[in-house]
């Protein structure tokens, strides 16, 4: 049977049995690979995996409240599979497909020490840096917290800065930033005896991304002035 065979047979093949076969059938064409350096097999190994690698990584994201595109990681994880695959002696093939659950926690984890450890560059221009731009592309922030911070910084950085202040709140406050339903009515506490309902609600959450944000760009401001710094920062 060929890959290609193989492909039909895992498609058409629903359930727990599937698994196995799409198993089979990725591991069959990835040692194919190893032999020849086919586009069109490149493209089936993606097709058959791409759904189990997006699901994996959704539930990361949403576990931890990331504000991370799941896209971009999915890419990663099976650009990073297929490099482990060319560089590996065919017997141990199937072992790096199996790595592939293990790679989406590595990226994941990659993407938030990325964030937090990011200068982005702060100028206000049309064409932002290419690094900054990189970055912002694989992050995912509702609408609704952008609105908060909007102000003179470029978008991208903008983003970045957000994201990095949204990673440095509490897990709880994430997962109400992220939600971000429609403006909700909620009554002000008594600033002298801020009651805990408040202090947990997704109002006092918007407050404290907005105050930490300012924090994070006055932050950004200071490394800016002092390039090796920043330099330093970006390139690790």
């Amino acid at each position: 049977m060929t890959p290609e065979e193989r492909v039909l047979l895992a498609d058409s093949c629903p359930g727990a049995s599937g698994a196995d076969t799409v198993s089979a059938a990725t591991i069959e064409l990835l040692s194919e690979l190893r032999r020849r350096d086919d586009p069109e097999l490149l493209l089936l190994v993606c097709q058959l995996n791409r759904g189990e690698v997006t699901e994996e990584l959704e539930r990361l994201i949403a576990e931890q409240s990331l504000p991370a595109r799941v896209d971009p990681l999915t890419a990663e994880v099976l650009a990073e599979t297929l490099d482990a695959v060319r560089a590996t002696a065919t017997r141990t093939v199937a072992r790096e497909y199996a790595g592939i659950e293990r790679r989406c926690r590595r990226v994941v984890r990659a993407f938030v020490d990325d964030c937090l450890g990011f200068v982005p560059l702060l100028h206000s221009v049309d064409g932002p840096e290419s690094l900054t731009q990189s970055l912002a592309e694989r992050i995912e922030l509702p609408a609704l917290l952008l609105e908060q911070v909007s102000g003179p910084l470029a978008p991208t950085a903008t983003r970045v800065i957000a994201a990095q202040t949204l990673l440095q709140l509490s897990a709880h406050d994430r997962a109400l930033l992220l939600q971000c339903p429609g403006p909700r009515p909620e009554q002000a506490p008594d600033p002298r005896s801020p009651s805990v309902a408040h202090l947990l609600s997704r109002a006092a959450a918007l407050e404290r991304f907005r105050t930490e944000f300012d924090h994070s760009v006055a932050w950004a401001k200071t490394c800016i002035r002092h390039p090796p710094l920043t330099l330093g920062r970006n390139q690790a």
